[in-house]
This record gives structure tokens, C-alpha cells and sequence, in this order.
């Protein structure tokens, strides 16, 4: 049965390095659960007038319900990027994954 609320907070890292070191940090300093590294993404998008297209780690941050703030409050100053994107959905999950997120 779903019950649990969390947040997934979406963010993009270059490279694997920088990917590892923000999830660790999150995690380390319990602003985060667990934080999922995705590789081989690439991300299409405009800057300016130019049409990028970049190469990317994805991370999925899992973070307890009312964690958001911290965490977009850490992420400038630990990400490699000037303005980072961090988008949150807001989710819920099951009693017993809630329980084992909490109690780790």
C-alpha cells in the first residue's frame, strides 16, 4: 500500500567525478537517503542562440518530505554548474521502502 510521501529531485552533473561527489555529500550529511547516478544521458537544450548538446550524468536524489530547501540551498554551492537544474517531484512509496530509507 502506498503511504509514504519523499521528494525525487532531478539534477545533471558533466561528468562522473562531480556526480559522485555531490551524492556522497547529500547523503554523508543526511540531506538525502540515497541518491541514484545515471550515466550516458545527453541533453539537448538552447543557450543563446546556440543549440547545445552535451553529454551528462543524471542524478535522482531521494529525499525525505521537507528536505527540499536544504537541498537547493547545498546544491550551488557544491555543484560545478553556476545555475544547476533541480526540478522536484513530489512521490509516494510504500510503507515498508519508506521504513528502510528512514531507517538507514
Amino acid at each position: 500500500m502506498i503511504q509514504e510521501q519523499l521528494d525525487l529531485i532531478y539534477t545533471t552533473c558533466s561528468n562522473k567525478q562531480d556526480a559522485k561527489r555531490i551524492a556522497r555529500q547529500l547523503v554523508s550529511e543526511k540531506f538525502a537517503f540515497c541518491v541514484n547516478i545515471i550515466p550516458g544521458g545527453i541533453s539537448i537544450y538552447q543557450d543563446g542562440d546556440e543549440l547545445v548538446e552535451a553529454e551528462e550524468y543524471y542524478l535522482l536524489i531521494k529525499a525525505m518530505d521537507g528536505k527540499l530547501l536544504d537541498i537547493m540551498a547545498q546544491l550551488p554551492s557544491i555543484h560545478p554548474y553556476k545555475d544547476p537544474a533541480v526540478v522536484c517531484i513530489k512521490a509516494s512509496t510504500t510503507e515498508g521502502f519508506f521504513k528502510f530509507l528512514k531507517d538507514n
